[in-house]
């Protein structure tokens, strides 16, 4: 599986920064996620799936509906915007990866 890396710590941290209360409360009381162990958006490479997801988790994004926009420009901000979101706030520990045996 290839992963590529897509943000950064601080640009991790910007979404988490931007997350609502219940989001960072659950990053804290879980602590899925923690400076200590970073997470990253990455791309994600595989036969079966392809697109973003977590490099600490088995986490992915699926984009919800349609995309919707007057322009291509609006379309892709909005993307990427409910993709940050969802990255931001989605917890670790509800997408274990799987371990070899």
């Amino acid at each position: 599986m290839k992963r590529h890396v897509v943000g950064h710590g601080a640009t991790a941290l910007a979404s988490l920064a931007s997350a609502g209360l219940q989001t960072l409360f659950n990053f804290a009381h879980h602590r899925a996620y923690t400076l200590a162990m970073p997470r990253e958006l990455v791309w994600i490479e595989n036969p079966n799936f392809q697109g973003f997801g977590c490099s600490g988790c088995n986490w992915v994004f699926n984009a919800s509906g349609a995309l919707v926009g007057d322009s291509l420009d609006e379309m892709k901000q909005k993307y990427e915007a409910q993709r940050d979101k969802e990255f931001a706030a989605h917890l670790c520990a509800d997408h274990p990866k799987a371990t070899r045996k």
